[in-house]
């Protein structure tokens, strides 16, 4: 927390701004909770953002701290918003402890964006449109401040790539030219009514 702070100060010092945006899960419940205490003493208009876990480890304590200390929002993955879909996903956290710690953001002021996904292998047109319907409370409860619908990606570093027979996947391959190798393509029996869900779930996010 101490150098991240130090680093704080000095891109401050070089740039005259004074707003920090933390990447790739890069803020830790614990970690935050420090850098906020100290940024609150010695940084105490910095502002800033990033992606985090949504896990109980972000109690009602930790994100006062946060926001005392400069924090104005966070984005994080909610993903399939059901738990037979975070099961699958390997998510490591279920959908009970997720809502909480939207809730202990939400009472300490920090705005909170989610990223879902659709069409997981195996997913059904049940769970997704269940999914939807956890969507539509969260929203209706004042836990969220927007969200975003993306479809899965296979992406090269995933558990599901590494198992991908197991998921049902098959005919996967990596692309061979362009910018960027990470995101295989496959092919999945019985997918075609999840996909087409698509539009509708991000349409009745918007709305």
């Amino acid at each position: 927390a101490i150098a991240l702070l130090g680093q704080a100060e000095a891109l401050v010092r070089a740039t005259g701004l004074r707003g920090i945006h933390f990447v790739d899960e890069a803020m830790p419940a614990g970690l935050m909770q420090r850098f906020g205490l100290l940024a609150k003493e010695r940084l105490p208009d910095l502002a800033w953002w990033g992606n985090v876990r949504f896990d109980r480890s972000f109690t009602p304590a930790v994100c006062r701290t946060m926001k005392e200390g400069g924090c104005v929002a966070v984005s994080g993955g909610l993903e399939g918003l059901v738990d037979s879909v975070l099961t699958r996903m390997k998510k490591g956290v279920r959908l009970v402890p997720m809502i909480q710690s939207l809730l202990a953001f939400r009472n300490s002021g920090i705005l909170v964006h989610a990223y879902l996904i659709h069409a997981f292998p195996g997913s059904t047109v049940k769970e997704t449109v269940d999914a939807l319907e956890v969507l539509r409370q969260l929203f209706q409860a004042d836990l969220l401040g927007s969200a975003f619908w993306h479809r899965f990606a296979l992406t090269v570093h995933s558990p599901v790539f590494a198992e991908a027979k197991s998921y049902g996947l098959h005919g996967v391959c990596v692309p061979s030219g362009g910018f960027a190798r990470n995101e295989a393509h496959y092919e999945e029996d019985g997918i075609e009514a999840v996909d087409l869900l698509g539009d509708g779930l991000r349409k009745a996010t918007f709305n």
